[in-house]
Parts: structure tokens; C-alpha cells; sequence
């Protein structure tokens, strides 16, 4: 299976979802419809054969004219998966020349040898197993893998494409390693791929020219919390759960949930997101600042050497040019990160509706209404029944709403209204725009 996703205007997703029913219908194929209707995401989760080629020319056709029927509707080509090697050649479509030249600049100043992620190098070495000696004599040898199986594992994400294996495997355990190992690559103009844990869906880890994979997964600690201030730093290797479990007895969580158990470094270098953006932004809202080695090996601070400010006018905004730059400009190796409290009461609803229309009619209300809602699911009629199946569940077949209510229980009674005027609402709206 493969998930692709789009953002659109919350207004344009009835349409939107229609013309991707249609082209699945089309192109002949099975596709289950997931949106984060609150801030008008959505994923199509295609099921087909990775070993049927001509299938899979039919998803990358499907994938494409989704695109670009999203930046027809004022949306973006993604708004949570990144780029990553699936979507490169539809940037043009979405910022235009003369935007996709600035970028061009951008990397020409930071990276000014192509060697940050991946495969834009045209020099290669003339021996991995120089390269990997030279590595060992940098981060020991107990840092340095380059086995078949270790370069398959990191040859690839969770997506279809083809993985490409590295030539070796780096598994750094520090930012001086980050840097030194950086270095050594700019000298010899070899191309590096930063790796988190590998579950993103774009194949941004594959290294389509060789080169160096640096892995971040044993960068793992939590440096500090500042619960009082709602803020933690992190290396680039923490991943979600494991920093909510560290924090939970402060009462505070780290709410971004892209769905996999993502590490905090390559989230930060997606600007990923998840089901809970329409209450808590997406990764970049929530980075105050980030430690970042540039392609020449030096180390710096994007919002300050010891910026933790809510907010700041001074100098140009780094942190928000480091995030969603998907390993190209730098290499994310720790990250200062807004916290914000855990919920005391938690309150979920499902709505079924008579059409897609409604459901968005639904939402719209909802958002307008000033609830405190923290997700809202939109499930087409084939997801629901998927689910169903799956989980032995009755839900009614038909396009359903999944809505959850963040708050406090300090007021039980005041919970209980905003829960039951919650689900009349919810029926009222239902009611009122159920087809004739």
C-alpha cells in the first residue's frame, strides 16, 4: 500500500475528494480516503501490487494528477508526507521559476558543493572500503556499518519507490560527529543522507548516487525540560513517544502525531504534522529553535545560541527555513520544542452523514463554533467499511466524521454541556443538510 496526500482550502474538499473518487475509478484503482478535515488534508491509501509495474505507473499517474489538481484548487502538492523523491518535479507547478530559483540560491549558499541529501553528486569515490576505514578513524568502528543488510535497511522508507543503497552506514552519537563526519564528505565531495527511523512515505532516505547514510538514532537523549516554560530540547534521535513518555509526569506532551513512531529530527526536517494540527499547528509552529550542521561541517543555532523565546523579531526567521528542508540545506542534530498540557478530559464523538458535503458543512460549523476540538477524521465510505472489517466494528457505511474534544474536568458540569451540545450540534447539522 502507499498513502498520498494533499492540502487543500477546508471548502474545496468535497470537490477535491470527488475528483480523486473519480480518478480511481479511472485509472482502475482501490483507493481508501483518510482527511484531517479540520485543516483540509488528505490521504488517498492506494492498495496495489509494488511488483506490478504497470500498476504502479498508474499510482504514480493517480499521485501526479491529484497534485496538481490540488494547486488548481489553491492548495499545496503536500501537506504532511514532504517531497522526498515522489513529488520533486511538481514544485515547479506550485512556486513557479522564479520561486523554485530562490530555493536554487538558497542551496547554492548553504550547500555550495551538492552534497546534502540526496544523490546530486556526480564525483564518486573509488573505493567504499576506503571510505568506510576513513569513516571508522573519525567515529570508531563500532559507528560504521557496511554490510548488505545494514545498507539494505537504510536503503529505503515506507514508501513504494525503489531503494538505493548507501555505500556506508554512520550512526553518529554525537553533533561533533554530525560535523566531522560533514567535513570529511565536503572534501571529497561525497553525498550524505540523513536517517531518522526510516517511516516516512516519499522515499526521502534512498540514495540514489551512494554517498554516506547518516544515521541519527543513537543521538536519542532528552537534554532538558523546562516544564514551567512548556519547552524541552531534544537530540535529533528522541522520538515522539519516547519524549511523551519521559514527560509525562509533568503533565505536559508533545501533541504532534504524524501517526508513526517518527524521530523528532527528521519530523523537524518534514514539518510533519498529524491528526491533532487543527488544535496544535504542525511541526512548525511548535520549533523554537534548532542545533543545525551546514554542509561545510559548522554548527549553528537557528533562533539564537541559547534561544528559547516564545517569540522574537530579531534577524531572519532560520528555524522556519530548516524546517521542511528535508535534509538538503543541513543536517537538524537537536531540537528546542514547544510542550503544551495534557488534557484532563478527552471527548470523542462519530458522526455519520448522508454525503461528503455535509461532513464538511459539519466541520466548518464546528471550527466556527470555538469548541475545543482537538481532531477531526474524515473516513469515506470504503475506509469505514474497511474499519469495520478490520476491527469487527458496526459503524454505519457512509462518509463519517471521528471528532475528539480536548479540556479540562475542573468543571464537570460545564464539561457535560459542552459535550452534550456538542452532539446536538452534531445531529442538528446532519439533520439539516441531509440530502432531499
Amino acid at each position: 500500500g502507499y498513502s498520498t496526500d494533499i492540502c487543500v482550502p477546508i471548502t474545496a474538499l468535497p470537490n477535491m475528494i470527488s475528483f480523486a473518487k473519480n480518478e480511481l475509478q479511472r485509472l482502475q484503482l482501490l483507493g481508501l480516503i483518510l482527511g484531517h478535515v479540520g485543516d483540509g488534508n488528505f490521504h488517498v491509501i492506494l492498495i496495489f501490487d509494488s511488483k506490478n509495474l504497470e500498476e504502479i505507473k498508474r499510482v504514480d499517474e493517480f499521485s501526479t494528477i491529484l497534485a496538481k489538481e490540488s494547486l488548481r484548487m489553491n492548495g499545496t502538492i503536500t501537506g504532511e508526507h514532504g517531497i522526498g523523491l515522489g513529488k520533486k518535479q511538481l514544485l515547479i507547478d506550485e512556486f513557479g521559476t522564479q520561486g523554485i530559483n530562490t530555493m536554487k540560491s538558497i542551496k547554492k549558499a548553504l550547500d555550495p558543493l551538492n552534497i546534502l541529501n540526496p544523490g546530486k553528486c556526480t564525483q564518486r569515490y573509488a573505493s567504499s572500503q576506503a571510505l568506510a576505514t576513513d569513516l571508522k578513524s573519525i567515529v570508531g568502528n563500532d559507528n560504521v556499518g557496511t554490510s548488505t543488510a545494514i545498507r539494505e535497511q537504510h536503503s529505503h522508507d515506507e514508501s513504494y519507490h525503489a531503494g538505493h543503497q548507501p555505500d556506508v552506514v554512520v550512526f553518529a552519537q554525537s553533533t561533533e560527529h554530525v560535523s566531522n563526519i560533514v567535513k570529511y564528505c565536503a572534501s571529497k565531495r561525497i553525498p550524505i543522507i540523513p536517517f531518522g527511523t526510516g517511516t516516512g512515505v516519499e522515499g526521502g532516505v534512498t540514495a540514489p548516487k551512494g554517498g554516506v547514510c547518516l544515521d541519527l538514532s543513537r543521538m536519542n537523549k532528552v537534554l532538558s525540560v523546562n516544564a514551567e516554560d512548556f519547552d524541552c530540547t531534544v537530540q535529533a534521535g528522541v522520538t515522539r513517544n519516547a519524549l511523551n513518555s519521559y514527560i509525562r509526569d509533568t503533565g505536559l506532551q508533545f501533541p504532534i502525531d504524524p501517526g508513526a513512531d517518527a524521530s523528532l529530527g527528521g519530523m523537524c526536517a518534514t514539518s510533519a504534522s498529524g491528526t491533532m494540527a487543527v488544535r496544535y499547528g504542525t511541526m512548525r509552529e511548535n520549533v523554537m529553535n534548532l542545533e543545525v550542521v551546514l554542509a561545510d561541517g559548522s554548527i549553528i543555532k537557528t533562533a539564537g545560541l541559547k534561544g528559547r523565546s516564545r517569540k522574537t523579531s530579531s534577524g531572519y526567521n532560520l528555524t522556519n527555513l530548516f524546517v521542511g528542508q528535508e535534509g538538503t540545506l543541513g543536517i537538524i542534530t537537536e531540537a528546542t520544542l514547544k510542550l503544551h498540557a495534557t488534557p484532563e478530559a478527552v471527548l470523542a464523538a462519530v458522526a455519520p452523514f448522508k454525503d461528503m458535503q455535509s461532513a464538511v458543512n459539519a466541520t466548518v460549523a464546528i471550527m466556527q463554533s470555538g469548541l475545543p476540538v482537538a481532531r477531526i477524521e474524515f473516513l469515506d465510505e470504503n475506509m469505514v467499511d474497511a474499519c469495520n472489517r478490520f476491527s469487527k466494528l458496526d459503524l454505519d457505511v457512509s462518509p463519517t466524521l471521528f471528532l475528539e474534544f480536548h479540556g479540562s474536568k475542573s468543571n464537570i458540569d460545564a464539561q457535560g454541556r459542552i459535550a452534550g451540545m456538542t452532539q446536538r450540534m452534531l445531529l442538528f447539522i446532519n439533520l439539516r443538510h441531509a440530502p432531499n
